[in-house]
């Protein structure tokens, strides 16, 4: 069914209002970045694992892989939640070692959608350190080993590129005996 003029008028009321609060720092919910805990509504740097954080993009420059990182056993962060329980502290995953490697959190910018907001809560990492991961990390991102879900002789591979111009990387998925094959963006 069509959303009502009433309808629309608020959803945009709301949109606005969470524009507005990320502008000024505020968290609308989620669990806090490893490092960060949530005092009054905005991110605060937690002294226990701000140095573990930090020590995770340090490390990251010295062995120059993920998986070597991964390997390594790097605990995420252990919080409780609003119904009481204490959850996460497990290893993390490669996945999210690289989110939290590219989260701007860490150098104290907010972002919603395509904006970012600066300083609106302390860095846990300078500028140096993070330019020189995000500069590791474009250079991995070219030879990504071969794994079970890349096309291998993919024939447009190095040939296709996205919106930003990054080349596309094959892939395949199977259903039952047939294969799929597609391309996405890095």
């Amino acid at each position: 069914r069509p959303y009502s003029l009433e309808e629309i008028r608020f959803n945009e009321r709301i949109r606005d209002k969470v524009a507005a609060s990320k502008a000024k720092g505020l968290r609308m919910g989620g669990r806090p970045p490893f490092g960060y805990d949530i005092v009054d509504g905005k991110l605060a740097v937690n002294v226990d694992e701000a140095p573990r954080a930090r020590r995770i993009f340090e490390r990251y420059l010295e062995l120059g892989k993920l998986n070597a990182l991964e390997r390594e056993g790097v605990q995420g962060k252990r919080w409780v939640n609003k119904a009481g329980a204490v959850v996460g502290g497990g290893a993390m995953t490669r996945g999210a070692i690289y989110y939290l490697l590219t989260n701007p959190a860490y150098r104290g910018i907010t972002r919603h959608k395509d904006k970012r907001y600066d300083d609106t809560h302390p860095a846990i990492v300078d500028q140096d350190l993070w330019d020189a991961v995000q500069a590791r990390l474009a250079e991995g991102n070219a030879s990504q080993p071969k794994t079970e879900m890349r096309g291998e002789g993919a024939r447009l591979e190095g040939l296709v590129f996205d919106d930003r111009n990054n080349p596309m990387v094959a892939v395949h998925t199977k259903r039952g005996a047939t294969r799929y094959r597609y391309y996405l963006s890095r």
